[in-house]
């Protein structure tokens, strides 16, 4: 994870690059480190955009933020879904 102004940037593998980028899943479920956390808390009232990068080739979307949920813990790392809304 990184963030960048107003945007959170994550990289996808290319099948779910595909499946994110395309609307068929317009979300994203993360596992982020302690000082991950910390900075998205910090930066989360300005976060209204997602970027996300597929991992092989240098193809990027960015897309209007539209949630971000904590939906647990595991193994004293926090699990987030990032959502977002699909441009027709």
């Amino acid at each position: 994870m990184r963030i960048e102004g107003n945007t959170v940037i994550f990289q996808s593998m290319p099948v779910m690059y595909e499946k994110e980028e395309s609307g068929v899943k317009p979300n994203t479920v993360r596992i982020l480190e302690f000082h991950e956390e910390v900075e998205l808390m910090k930066a989360s009232e300005r976060l209204t955009h997602i970027q996300i990068r597929e991992s092989y080739h240098n193809s990027k979307f960015i897309r209007e933020l539209t949630d971000v949920s904590k939906i647990g813990e595991l193994l004293g790392k926090s699990v987030y879904i990032f959502s977002w809304r699909h441009e027709e």
